[in-house]
């Protein structure tokens, strides 16, 4: 971290952390509240609205689907059948009555028939036989229905109708007891007349389609035709009374294929819907029912059914911060802890810019800056934060930026574009994934101009079958909108890592370049006093770090936090430089003379433990101390321990060791060599090879000796490497030609 950020983290120490996770938390709600706040409007039919409202999305109307259907059914006239077979009944019902009719009139009476008939069906319709005693026959007469007196057949003619067969019955009837009277009285020639004229009459009628509303304008056509017709004036009547039975509509009504119609109209009805984009109520419009009813489909009138968005955003809110404790707090011991506060840093960082641009865009956009949601470079974040965390956090990252990212784009006129977006930011952000899969190391060897060329290539890659998939036509112009957005969008991502990758590096790590170059500026205010204070500690550290950060980078390591590390590595030797020989001058006696062995041994000992402080006091990073504090490790001030054990053998050589630790890294290990090499050379009195060879090697092999790299993980060929670098380097100083083999 830097050291600001490290000064503020020690102080919260365990509770950074949670502190961490609440700012962003609170961030997070603070950027999408004003997207998912429910709001409230005041519409109410026949006032006029002070907003124009879109539909969001595209959505069924349900009942305006209903009232289609049903106004097609309405459409569908009922269906009325000819019905050929009725000509045929009726005709057959009208024979029927007429051999009826035939029966009773042929028949011979009695007066035992006559008195039997009446003694049976007379009570019945109020006929006393007493009373008609005196028209019925002798006893020996055997009379015919004409020979009968009026008033017999009177009485005949209503009883003989009492009990017709069922399917006379209705007609019967429908005829008066005069007319009943007047077809018995019939004789043969003017029955058959009658019957033949009622028969051509039901033929002429039912053997076409007669519908039950013309069933009264027809019969009023008959009556005329029979009024000017060949029928008796007293059979008119007679034969009208019989027709208005007998005629019936030959067009009956068919329910079956009248539903099937209607069943057939309602399906072709295509679902209404209410389109996304479309006006639902302009403002400055009057408004009708109907906006309403829209209205309310989209929850505009619920405000309980809109606060459903807020209680699900506050909620995956709470579930993220609670998984980043999980993530980031739970379960580590303090080494871990101080990794994971620092991978949570670069988290929050990371996730809480990519939704503040998103919500920049999402303002641009709402305030017509077309296509504005596109411009957002989403393929740098996860890499950004690959390169201070791991694949698991960028992985986290694409998931949680995705979901918050469509709370904020929800209130786009077009959910389309928000569709489109939303899609757009996922696979873009995997495939900043799926790169770093393919990369491998991509810490160590990232070429922004691949990268940014894999990104959008890929980008526009996926447009295509996107907007296809989503009917935006490919031949209009809001493809090439959206594809020069996208354009747009890896032209500012790659402006973005120019300008804001080395401040964010710098911030979150004490290795930045910006951070090292900064300190490798020979103005800053220790190497200024180290140079004024003690001139030659400077040039020593001037070499050391030519020395290590030529082995460093032999190997492939930090070389720039190597080289400032060494120019920084003995500042603390400026609070008693004249005790170290290097900056005395000629004929200047040496203070550890005025000194027991073990006073000066501790005075050289604290230049190491003050220079740690000075460096803290100043801010510089926790890496360049790590090194400072660790480029001697746990060795021991052999020369005043040896002067010492000559007065006192039995002083402990612990006595004389450095704090240390050992050193961490190669690069604290190879400053280490480095420095011992540089101060220890200039006791050389033949700079030649085998000189400069055999005084590293026993360097080295005392240092390996004493377990000083047994932490720092260098390889068997690392250390050649170093050695080969920094005889090279020696040399140089000395103007040493080294001998090469043949």
């Amino acid at each position: 971290m830097n050291r600001r950020l490290q000064v503020f983290y020690e102080k919260l120490g365990p509770f950074y952390s949670v502190f961490i996770i609440a700012i962003l938390s609170g961030l997070i709600a603070l950027i999408g509240y004003h997207h998912v706040q429910p709001r409230s409007y005041d519409f109410k039919v026949n006032h006029v609205s002070d907003v124009t409202i879109l539909a969001p999305s595209t959505m069924e109307d349900s009942y305006q689907t209903q009232l289609n259907r049903q106004r097609a059914r309405e459409a569908i006239a009922d269906i009325y059948v000819f019905q050929e077979d009725l000509l045929e009944i009726e005709r057959d019902r009208l024979d029927q009555f007429f051999s009826y009719v035939r029966e009773w009139k042929n028949r011979t009476y009695t007066q035992s028939q006559l008195v039997e008939l009446i003694k049976d069906k007379g009570p019945d319709q109020s006929i006393d036989l007493e009373q008609i005693k005196q028209y019925l026959p002798e006893a020996s007469q055997s009379l015919s229905f004409d020979e009968l007196s009026p008033s017999l057949q009177s009485v005949l003619a209503q009883l003989v109708f009492l009990d017709p067969p069922a399917d006379l019955q209705a007609l019967i009837d429908q005829l008066r007891q005069d007319n009943l009277r007047l077809l018995l009285l019939l004789d043969a020639q003017d029955l058959d007349l009658l019957q033949d004229e009622l028969l051509q009459v039901i033929k002429d009628t039912m053997s076409q389609e007669l519908s039950a509303s013309q069933l009264g304008q027809e019969l009023l056509n008959i009556r005329t035709q029979m009024a000017a017709g060949s029928l008796p004036l007293e059979l008119q009547q007679l034969a009208l009374n019989i027709l208005s039975y007998s005629i019936k509509p030959t067009l009956i009504y068919s329910e079956s294929e009248t539903k099937r119609l209607k069943d057939e109209a309602e399906a072709n009805v295509q679902t209404s819907y209410i389109l996304q984009g479309q006006v639902i109520i302009q403002a400055g419009h009057v408004i009708k029912p109907t906006n309403l009813r829209q209205l309310e489909l989209y929850g505009y009138l619920n405000r309980q059914k809109n606060s459903m968005k807020i209680w699900v955003f506050l909620g995956l809110i709470l579930i993220h911060g609670l998984l980043l404790v999980r993530l980031f707090y739970v379960g580590f011991d303090r080494s871990d802890l101080d990794q994971k506060s620092k991978n949570l840093t670069a988290y929050a960082i990371i996730l809480a810019g990519a939704l503040l641009s998103i919500e920049l865009s999402q303002w641009l956009q709402i305030h017509h800056f077309l296509y504005a949601n596109l411009l957002v470079p989403m393929a740098v974040f996860p890499l950004l934060l690959y390169t201070k965390t791991n694949l698991k956090h960028s992985l986290l990252f694409v998931l949680v930026v995705h979901i918050f990212a469509i709370f904020v784009l929800t209130n786009n006129e077009s959910q389309t574009l928000v569709i489109y977006v939303s899609l757009f930011y996922l696979l873009s952000s995997l495939l900043t994934v799926i790169y770093i899969l393919w990369q491998g190391d991509i810490k160590r060897s990232f070429r922004r101009q691949r990268f940014f060329l894999y990104t959008l290539l890929g980008q526009l890659f996926l447009a295509i079958p996107i907007m296809s998939a989503l009917s935006i036509p490919v031949n209009s112009k809001q493809v090439l909108w959206i594809l020069a957005s996208t354009l747009l969008s890896n032209l500012f991502g790659f402006l973005m890592w120019v300008l804001l990758e080395p401040y964010y590096d710098q911030l979150l790590s004490s290795r930045s370049p910006m951070t090292l170059n900064q300190l490798a500026n020979l103005n800053h205010p220790l190497l200024k006093r180290l140079i004024e204070k003690a001139p030659g500690t400077y040039h020593h550290s001037m070499m050391v770090a030519n020395l290590a950060a030529n082995a460093v980078e032999a190997i492939g390591g930090d070389s720039l936090l190597t080289r400032v590390a060494a120019y920084y590595h003995d500042v603390g030797k400026t609070i008693h430089p004249l005790f170290f020989v290097e900056n005395l001058s000629g004929g200047i006696e040496s203070p550890h003379q005025m000194l027991t062995p073990q006073e000066s041994s501790q005075v050289i000992i604290d230049h190491v433990t003050e220079g740690v402080i000075l460096l803290q006091e100043e801010g510089l990073p926790q890496s360049i101390i790590d090194i400072c504090q660790q480029h001697h490790g746990t060795t021991s001030t052999q020369y005043f321990y040896y002067q010492a054990k000559e007065a006192d053998p039995t002083v402990e050589e612990a006595d004389f060791r450095y704090p240390g630790p050992i050193p961490q890294t190669k690069e604290a290990a190879i400053t280490m060599i480095a420095d011992s090499m540089e101060a220890a050379s200039r006791t050389l009195k033949h700079y030649d090879q085998t000189a400069i060879e055999t005084l590293l090697d026993q360097i080295i092999q005392s240092k390996l000796k004493d377990g000083q790299f047994a932490d720092c993980h260098l390889t068997a060929d690392e250390l050649l490497k170093v050695r080969q670098s920094i005889i090279k380097g020696i040399a140089s100083m000395y103007h040493t030609r080294i001998e090469y083999p043949h």
